[in-house]
């Protein structure tokens, strides 16, 4: 019997004669490996950042928003319904009704652009209260925020944000400037410094305005888009979520709670869901690339039973000098396995570089903070693959190598 060092040289060698087709042959490997590490890199990433972003928002922070909670396509139309009004804001608020509850603010999306002499941008516009500062946790650079004051006269004013004021007024003091949004000419009374995003919000390109003036003239509606609300304390929460429930049902007059017209997001509830989002993308995309493994394997079988029928007049002479049926059929399966195994480490190489570069782009020009999620358990798991691969595919050419009878094969041409 021939010796395990020598079968490994001997199929090396025959690998290497053939280095074009052998590097065809991996193709398919290399294709599936580098698609499954650049999946779960990205999707680990990206999970990561949004992670973070809900963890900006503080575990003592819910949302209150209008529709039943979406558990399937259907359900999402009822997200913009008009179930919070006034009268709700006003019986969160009494502390009979919602004893744990810190702060709470009702928020009115404005669509609408702002004009300065000309300039025109497109900010994200929010009427709410001057408990966003402390629930986005953030400050005004410049002048001040607005208060109860501007709240209960409606004061057509607003703060904006740095990358907005900077555009629109470029080195102008914006402070006492007025603006038009719409036909309405609101004040800047307050700049936010360059802060980038805060939990799902761009600080940068933001305008808060008090939600009171926004709803009386500018997104004229008697109902808002959501209430941002914080606890007491973080053990409070579970409780004064059931509060809120149980107030809003009283207020909406519903008994039955699988008929709510509106729903209550925790940070919890939100981890969970962007969880269960992208475990089930990253499966979903994961099987797409696993196909090219497959189709790969096949590939490398196709060339292996080519190869066997090539080298037919070999394997008889190398049985002619003492090799096993045994011998033939190990020389053909480690060539199998290491031109899967060669396939897994590019695969993983050139994964990890696309990643990188994709990553490198999308800080650069999406201006985010994605950080290269290195998915070691992808790594181990894509060279227990591409080795299976090579055992699972190359055993057949194998085994029909080491049937081969020694004197058909030296006598053919």
């Amino acid at each position: 019997m021939i010796s395990a060092k020598q079968i490994i040289h001997t199929s090396i060698r025959a690998l290497i004669s053939h280095k074009s087709r052998s590097l065809l042959t991996i193709l398919g490997i290399v294709i599936g490996i580098a698609s499954i590490i650049v999946i779960t890199s990205l999707t680990k990433g990206a999970s990561n950042l949004i992670l973070a972003e809900v963890e900006g928002i503080g575990a003592k922070t819910f949302e209150v928003v209008p529709g039943k909670d979406p558990s399937g396509p259907s359900d999402f139309a009822q997200l913009f319904t008009d179930s919070l009004k006034d009268k709700d804001l006003k019986a969160l608020n009494n502390k009979i009704n919602v004893p744990f509850l810190d702060k709470i603010t009702p928020n009115l999306m404005v669509n609408s652009k702002i004009n300065y002499n000309g300039k025109i941008e497109t900010p994200t516009i929010i009427g709410t209260s001057e408990f966003m500062l402390e629930i986005l946790d953030i400050k005004i650079e410049k002048g001040r925020m607005f208060n109860q004051n501007d709240l209960k006269s409606a004061n057509l004013v607003g703060v904006i944000g740095y990358e907005t004021a900077k555009a629109l007024f470029d080195n102008e003091n914006p402070i006492g400037k007025k603006v038009k949004i719409r036909d309405k000419n609101v004040k800047i009374i307050g700049v936010f410094p360059k802060t980038g995003k805060v939990a799902f919000a761009d600080i940068d390109n933001l305008m808060l305005l008090p939600y009171t003036s926004a709803k009386k003239y500018i997104q004229v509606q008697n109902f808002y888009n959501s209430f941002t609300g914080l606890v007491l304390s973080e053990d409070r929460l579970s409780q004064t979520v059931t509060d809120i429930e149980k107030t809003l049902r009283e207020t909406h007059n519903i008994t039955n709670p699988e008929n709510d017209d509106f729903h209550v997001i925790t940070q919890q509830d939100v981890v969970e869901r962007v969880s269960t989002i992208t475990n089930v993308l990253n499966i979903l995309l994961v099987s797409v690339a696993a196909i090219s493994l497959v189709v790969g394997g096949v590939g490398i079988m196709n060339v292996m039973l080519v190869s066997v029928t090539e080298r037919t007049k070999e394997i008889g002479l190398r049985k002619a000098i003492g090799a096993t049926n045994t011998d033939i059929k190990n020389q053909f399966l480690i060539e199998a396995i290491v031109l899967t195994l060669s396939g897994g480490i590019i695969g993983i190489i050139l994964g990890l570089s696309i990643s990188y570069l994709v990553t490198f782009f999308i800080n650069k020009f999406q201006n985010l903070n994605l950080v290269l999620a290195l998915p070691i358990d992808s790594i181990l798991v894509a060279i227990i693959v591409s080795t299976s691969v090579g055992i699972l595919f190359g055993l057949y050419p194998a085994v029909s190598a080491s049937r081969k009878n020694p004197i058909e094969s030296l006598r053919h041409e």
